[in-house]
């Protein structure tokens, strides 16, 4: 499988299971990191999906974006943010970091967790390979592979070194569950390695004592909050954590505890980075690392800036076999751990040197850092085995049901001093972030809101005939599709009993619209289709499909040549898209095409098949399934 609409830059890892890419989408120049999944299994295949769903409702400048997920019959893929950015556990290779970059990690990945804990999701599976730190003093939390609904207890799944103990037992999943597992990396940070080690993990999670006593004393409060055995001990949600931690490093470290922190992670991100195929990413956005050498403009720069510390050890373990250059490769933590039933023999890992200091790496280290860098950076690996307790083919994971978001047909009626409005307006239910959900209501109501402010203004001018009674608008509403990453509705909207203040025979409209629920923008034709808005080839191709699927023209009984679509229709709305269950639906004023005003709106219904090389990644990604 290979999206169409985007060229590969560079491969950044593969595996048994599928491969991730770097590539440029050809119409915006914007550079995703695609995860490929080439498994036919349906459960790997619903654990994929099941990972897109998640990300959906995940907005936050601390987590991975999620652009689009695509799937069709020879594969799946999710477009994520190409995050210019390394794996924390590249830089715990050379052991012990600073309390204060300790303390930096910690809340930003606790920020992160917190956005998943307000959409109602707990991650399970948070460790050093799922935080990429960036030279630019930011960090995001990635690899939602093994994610649940808080609430539910999901697989017993996750990284054995950072699991809480109600994860051994297959207990509910809360967003303390998180906060244990984050409060675990903390530690590893500070001490220098995992809080238990050994053969019986799940015991000493579950009744060893806290080792607080291995990191400094001023931190010992956050450890032994964190990794409280019972969750009703820890901070309920990432949020509390973050403000108790603020509070403690301040008193601890002082005020800028946080700057002094990321100087030491900015520098050293930054070389590593450099090695990277996403080195081209931070330089473009003019990322700049300090090191202890001085202050570097570029990602590049900051590879020779930063005095070092010797060699970072950069390792990585996927679930697939290794590639010839000898670093393994492999898509989703989650997929290739535990659906494929390889946790434990099919995970290989690798050290790789990367120099650090002054000195020059040799270009087989280089090569190696790269590749894997590289695919760390995009969360398509994990540092260590993911381990699927009592996994077998009879009880293999189940993805959990996606959020319920339901569309809905309303009634709203106004009275107003020259007229009365009674219509029909839709809205939608189930959405977890609250913000996007005012957005997409938003956005529905607005063709009534357009409408009713249109009466008002056409009433005001009046007309030559005055209105016999009291006029009235209506809205009528149709939801034409819907699922639960976008909703398509048309409204037929209507002034009668106004006189002629809107020609003889009333006013009337109909509007089609479409809604991305992800992010409660509207997707309008010339988001669906840029390169028909923007070029004359574009519009011509696009052209040619609708001429095809209403070879009788664009209005009843009219038999004229029609003028050929322009760009200009697809940006100002001429032309409106809605999506449909056996394809798009365009929503014509035939007059825009030479015929007479008599003509009604039309739609031309085009099979999704037809349109899928002519749009947009994003919009594909809307079409329904089935």
């Amino acid at each position: 499988m290979r999206l169409a609409g985007f060229t590969e830059v560079s491969p950044l890892g593969a595996g048994a299971f599928g491969r991730v890419v770097l590539a440029r989408e050809d119409s915006s120049g914007a550079v995703f990191a695609v995860k490929y999944l080439y498994d036919q299994n349906p459960t790997a295949r619903a654990w994929f999906r099941h990972e897109a769903g998640i990300l959906r409702h995940v907005v936050s400048p601390h987590v991975a974006r999620l652009y689009a997920f695509v799937e069709q019959p020879d594969g799946a893929a999710i477009v994520m943010e190409a995050v210019p950015g390394v794996p924390l556990a590249a830089l715990l290779a050379d052991g012990a970091m600073s309390p204060e970059s300790a303390l930096t990690v910690l809340k930003g990945s606790l920020l992160g967790l917190s956005a998943a804990h307000q959409a109602g999701t707990v991650h399970r599976d948070y460790k050093p390979g799922n935080v990429l730190v960036q030279p630019n003093r930011q960090s995001k939390l990635v690899d939602f592979g093994i994610a649940v609904l808080a609430g539910q207890s999901g697989a017993p799944v996750g990284t054995p070194n950072y699991m809480a103990p109600e994860q051994w037992s297959q207990a509910p999943a809360t967003p303390a569950t998180d906060v244990y597992a984050a409060t675990c990396v903390f530690f590893r940070c500070v001490a220098g390695h995992p809080p238990f080690a050994g053969d019986d993990l799940r015991a000493q999670h579950e009744h060893a004592p806290i080792p607080a006593d291995a990191v400094p004393e001023p931190l010992r409060p956050l450890i032994l909050r964190g990794m409280a055995k019972s969750p009703a001990e820890r901070p309920p949600t990432a949020a509390e954590f973050v403000a108790q931690l603020e509070s403690l490093a301040a008193n601890g470290y002082g005020p800028d505890w946080e700057s002094r922190g990321w100087e030491r992670l900015a520098g050293k991100a930054a070389t590593l980075l450099s090695l990277t195929p996403l080195a081209g990413i931070a330089g473009v956005a003019g990322v700049s690392g300090a090191g202890a050498g001085g202050v570097a403009t570029s990602a590049v720069a900051a590879g020779s800036a930063g005095a070092g510390a010797g060699t970072a050890g950069v390792g990585s373990a996927v679930g697939g076999a290794a590639t010839a250059s000898g670093v393994a490769g492999g898509v989703g933590g989650g997929v290739g751990g535990g659906v494929a039933g390889a946790a434990s023999s099919a995970v290989a890992t690798t050290g790789v040197g990367v120099t650090a200091g002054g000195g020059a790496a040799t270009a087989t280290t280089a090569i190696a850092a790269k590749v894997a860098i590289g695919v760390l950076a995009v969360a398509a690996v994990t540092t260590t085995a993911v381990v699927v307790v009592h996994n077998s083919s009879a009880d293999e994971p189940t993805a959990p049901p996606a959020a319920q978001v339901s569309a809905s047909v309303q009634n709203r009626a106004e009275t107003f001093p020259t007229f009365r409005f009674n219509g029909q307006v839709v809205h939608v239910t189930g959405i977890a972030d609250k913000a996007v959900a005012a957005k997409v209501d938003q956005v529905l109501a607005k063709p009534v809101d357009d409408w009713i402010a249109y009466t008002k203004q056409g009433l005001a001018a009046g007309g030559l005939v005055p209105p016999t009674g009291t006029p009235s608008a209506t809205s009528e509403a149709h939801i034409v599709a819907q699922t639960d990453q976008m909703v398509s509705a048309r409204y037929d909207l209507t002034i009668e009993d106004a006189g002629d203040a809107f020609g003889n025979h009333g006013g009337y409209q109909a509007v089609g619209l479409t809604v991305d629920l992800t992010t409660g923008k509207q997707v309008t034709a010339a988001n669906a289709f840029p390169k028909a808005a923007s070029s004359s080839d574009g519009a011509a191709a696009l052209d040619a499909l609708l001429t095809d699927n209403a070879p009788q023209g664009f209005c009843e009984g009219e038999d004229q040549p029609r003028t050929p679509l322009e760009p200009e229709y697809l940006r100002d709305n001429t032309v409106q898209v809605m999506y449909a269950g056996d394809g798009m639906q365009f929503l014509i004023a035939p007059y825009s095409f030479g015929y007479p005003m008599a003509c009604s709106m039309t739609v031309v219904s085009v099979p999704y098949a037809q349109l899928r090389p002519l749009m947009d990644v994003h919009a594909a990604a809307l079409i329904p399934e089935g």
